[in-house]
């Protein structure tokens, strides 16, 4: 990765409580190893509301692990990002000359343009926690679940189009944050665990392994 796109990649960071995991792995291998980690939602306590039976749903919901996906399937930006850099490159504006990319100053005789060309985001949480935090503190309802954004990124060459460097990275604002901080013990202790749990699954699913568990920017 080149300094000026690490440069870059870096000012994305920043607002208190949000987090940036750089990926070692490829876009596509960060997605498969998300989605081994991260089972999908086992809805066995719906069946059981649906019925009227709250003991056992209340049941199933407690046999949950602590991180589930709340969807198949991630929701897809990548198209629309690429719809909508087709649109800015068809009908650029005057006095625009990066089309609506995010360009990067460059002392270089060939200055480069950084591009987001896929993105996914997944919701990812656990429906018995985000039940006790609610009964305690209503206001959590507006953070669960989780958020989480798969990014891929190139430098682009403005000159030649070619792709300089690419960079894959995920980007979440912690539950400690969103959720904790509330000053109810039940609450902020729950959204710590889901903070440690989402932070450990995704620096795995980046590649870093467990001795690089530090290397998401905290900020």
């Amino acid at each position: 990765m080149s300094y000026r796109y690490r440069q870059y990649a870096s000012s994305l960071t920043t607002s208190a409580g949000h987090c940036t995991i750089p990926c070692r792995r490829s876009f596509t291998e960060t997605t498969a190893a998300l989605e081994a980690a991260v089972p999908l939602l086992d809805r066995t306590y719906q069946s059981h509301l649906d019925v009227g039976d709250l003991v056992a749903a209340g049941e199933a919901l407690q046999k949950l692990p602590t991180l589930n996906r709340f969807g198949a399937q991630p929701r897809n930006f990548g198209p629309i990002l690429q719809a909508t850099a087709a649109a800015a490159a068809a009908t650029p504006r005057q006095g625009d000359e990066t089309n609506g990319s995010n360009s990067i100053s460059s002392s270089t005789a060939h200055p480069a343009t950084a591009m987001i060309k896929e993105a996914l985001q997944y919701e990812i949480g656990n429906p018995h926690k985000a039940a006790q935090m609610v009964r305690l503190r209503g206001q959590t309802a507006l953070y669960a679940p989780i958020r989480v954004a798969l990014l891929r990124g190139c430098l682009i060459s403005s000159s030649t189009g070619r792709v300089i460097s690419e960079r894959v990275w995920f980007e979440y604002d912690r539950p400690s944050h969103t959720m904790g901080n509330t000053g109810v013990r039940g609450v902020d202790g729950i959204a710590r665990g889901l903070d440690e749990a989402l932070h450990e699954v995704l620096v795995k699913a980046a590649g870093l392994g467990p001795e690089t568990g530090g290397v998401g920017s905290k900020i």
